[in-house]
């Protein structure tokens, strides 16, 4: 009898000193994560381990037409003109590219050449451009060029942390009046996809992921990773910041217009 007792009180003594502690340093972290106390920290952890990633080799058909000063000083400063940018789409398109990406916003001509451009886009199916489309205020959005069919056109908003750094990247998004827009980078990957006979199927409703042939995109949530409650009222993911990842080759605009360029 007395040693029943005595086993019990000294289980009862463990459970206070060991398994309670513990319980409610457990519960305490889960409450310290619900309030969000901890997410800019475990951000800081993604980046971190983001930096930390092992380098690739593995080889991407994608060129990068960068513009730096020295292009920009070629070309007489900035906004580059439209009789420039016609001049380097005619040359990119010799080397048949399934698809171009035109990440400069052209909602307004810019002379001298803007007919000349406009009738290049016009004609040119394997060419995407960019707009803004999802900020509430109508002002702060910029229309796509004009001659280019919506099809061909991708939203380059972008969804900022709180500070303010691009962790996200947003697919599709319903704009303000209610319209589906998609992203200049998935538009990309549609068409070039397309050419490889990959459908790609974008989201259809509220919570069905995007997929690329029998890839499903995993779809960010509002408690993604160290995310608390975060905004989902459209179709993110996460980016692949890879510090240690050269995916891409890159160019200059006056490689380009130079024919700096080798023909692979």
């Amino acid at each position: 009898m007395l040693i029943s007792l005595w086993q019990r009180l000294r289980r009862a003594a463990t459970w206070r000193e060991t398994a309670l502690p513990g319980l409610l340093i457990i519960l305490l972290v889960l409450l310290i994560r619900w309030i969000g106390l901890l997410e800019i920290q475990e951000w800081m952890a993604f980046d971190s381990l983001s930096r930390r990633c092992p380098p690739s080799t593995t080889e991407h058909p994608v060129v990068l037409v960068g513009i730096n000063e020295t292009d920009l000083n070629a070309v007489g400063g900035f906004p580059i003109p439209d009789r420039t940018l016609a001049d380097l789409l005619k040359i990119l398109q010799e080397f048949s590219p399934a698809v171009i990406g035109l990440d400069v916003f052209r909602d307004m001509p810019v002379p001298p050449g803007a007919a000349e451009l406009a009738q290049l886009f016009a004609q040119s199916p394997s060419l995407i451009g960019v707009e803004r489309a999802l900020n509430p205020e109508p002002h702060l959005n910029i229309s796509p060029p004009p001659a280019l069919p919506p099809m061909q056109v991708g939203f380059v908003d972008v969804n900022i942390d709180e500070d303010g750094k691009l962790r996200r990247m947003i697919l599709a998004s319903p704009n303000w009046q209610g319209t589906s827009k998609y992203s200049f980078a998935l538009q990309l990957a549609q068409m070039y996809l397309a050419m490889q006979n990959i459908p790609v199927q974008p989201e259809t409703r509220v919570g069905k992921p995007i997929q690329l042939g029998s890839v499903k995109l995993n779809r960010f949530r509002s408690n993604s990773g160290g995310y608390i409650r975060a905004n989902v009222n459209s179709s993110q993911s996460l980016l692949n910041f890879c510090a240690n990842q050269y995916l891409f080759q890159t160019l200059s605009l006056t490689d380009v217009l130079e024919r700096n360029v080798a023909q692979n």
